[in-house]
């Protein structure tokens, strides 16, 4: 009895089960009435029950899934406009933080001080960033920015300097040295805060510079020199120095002899001095400005053996605010100083 309600209630979970168990002549043949043996009847709930115990043990077939196209381009055309905008703004945002955090660890690039100090007996030759030159006398040190960081051009000078400044109108050239502010736009000049005790002496060339004292004094608060002029500033007092005119010298006759290897000019007019230097080393000397020539005289001895020409030709130069270059014949040319010419 146990066995039939077992059958029973597996047929009653899976009713199919009767179909493969039982042919449609089975069906059509069996009669209610009639009554199977006992041998027969426990033959084929044997049967019955082997045929179950297979069922149960056979894998149950998956079912196999199959994508709902209509629906899923339905679902795309929907959310498809939504997800790309999103998206793109994401990994924005990740790059926006990556790169910021990147710049986090990039440190601001400080403005470097560069020093120059001369040692050594001669005069030394800086080009600064603005390719403005200095020459730089013995005992002197110059400091300033690298790449002349911010809208001056600021130099600090100690001890004696000549400068030949590079024009830059919206950025004015600004000395500090010996308790002055010597400011130029474009300009040859020599600053000394050495020479003579608690005393600054500044000498223009060319063009025109502005002087002012760095703290206020009471004797001038600005000052305009003009090529040609000096002035002098004591400070201790911070007060101006009147500089005394020297006589005017009596016209004094020309001469100049050789002696050996050695020249000796007295009140040479110098285009004479240079006809004569381009005789004796056999090259050609050039004044641009042959006129200013006949106005400068120069004195002194000159070793033809010894000495280089192109030494002696800066060496004129440098007293009578001029420049020397190379030409292109192998000789020299002698012009003024401007604020375009740097001297090697």
């Amino acid at each position: 009895m146990e066995e039939r309600k077992k059958i029973k209630y597996a047929l009653w979970r899976r009713p199919e089960r009767i179909t493969r168990l039982f042919s449609d002549s089975d069906w059509q043949s069996f009669s209610t009435a009639d009554k199977l043996e006992h041998t027969r009847s426990k033959d084929l709930l044997s049967k019955i029950q082997a045929q179950l115990v297979t069922e149960e043990q056979r894998p149950k077939a998956r079912k196999m899934w199959r994508p709902y196209w209509p629906g899923i381009k339905a679902m795309a055309a929907t959310f498809l406009p939504l997800l790309v905008p999103f998206m793109l703004w994401k990994l924005s945002e990740k790059d926006t933080a990556h790169l910021s955090q990147q710049q986090q660890h990039i440190l601001p690039v400080q403005p470097q001080w560069q020093t120059s100090v001369n040692t050594s007996k001669k005069r030394i030759h800086l080009l600064l960033p603005d390719s403005s030159a200095v020459f730089l006398y013995p005992k002197s040190s110059l400091k300033y920015l690298e790449n002349f960081a911010g809208s001056d051009r600021n130099v600090y000078l100690e001890g004696k300097a000549l400068f030949i400044v590079e024009q830059h109108k919206s950025k004015p050239f600004n000395v500090y040295a010996g308790d002055l502010k010597t400011t130029a736009l474009g300009t040859s000049f020599t600053i000394n805060t050495k020479d003579k005790v608690n005393q600054t002496l500044i000498v223009l060339h060319t063009g025109k510079v502005q002087l002012q004292p760095i703290q206020s004094s009471g004797s001038f608060s600005k000052k305009i020199l003009l090529p040609g002029q000096s002035f002098a500033f004591n400070r201790l007092t911070s007060k101006e120095i009147k500089i005394a005119e020297k006589p005017k010298e009596k016209t004094q006759k020309s001469v100049y002899q050789k002696i050996g290897d050695v020249i000796a000019f007295k009140n040479v007019r110098l285009d004479k001095v240079l006809r004569v230097l381009g005789e004796e080393y056999a090259v050609s000397i050039k004044m641009e400005a042959e006129s200013e020539a006949k106005t400068i005289t120069y004195t002194g001895e000159i070793d033809v053996e010894k000495e280089a020409l192109e030494n002696i030709l800066q060496k004129i130069c440098l007293l009578n605010g001029l420049a020397v270059q190379r030409d292109d014949s192998a000789g020299f040319i002698i012009h003024r100083i401007t604020q375009n010419t740097i001297n090697q």
